[in-house]
């Protein structure tokens, strides 16, 4: 996915800190693996309007917020992004919550 004005990736080291703009989210998530081997303390991908998408300290390993940031992505495309009304952040059309899955089979019941 592109971002128009391009994505930052910053990383943050004892001694100072250094910025490259990338063309894309995809770009800037092999930089963040490229950097592991350098040391940084932490590394951030910077959305274009400013938003840290990604910070190493805080969301950990990038290869897991990749493949959440690609479902998300696929989520928006498809239009179907479900919100949980139980407030479980585990829970996604894909693999509902316990209670999400009671309230469905509820509402089939009730359809029936």
């Amino acid at each position: 996915m592109r971002e128009p004005g391009g994505v930052r990736v910053v990383k943050l080291y004892e001694s100072g800190r250094e910025q490259e703009r990338v063309r894309s989210i995809e770009d800037a998530v092999e930089r963040v693996r490229e950097a592991r081997s350098e040391g940084p303390i932490c590394v951030k991908i910077v959305a274009r309007d400013g938003s840290v998408v990604y910070d190493s300290e805080a969301t950990g390993d990038i290869d897991a917020w990749e493949a959440e940031w690609r479902l998300q992505k696929r989520r928006i495309a498809a239009g179907s992004v479900h919100e949980c009304p139980h407030e479980d952040p585990g829970c996604s059309e894909e693999s509902l919550c316990v209670e999400c899955k009671i309230d469905r089979e509820r509402e089939r019941a009730g359809a029936v």
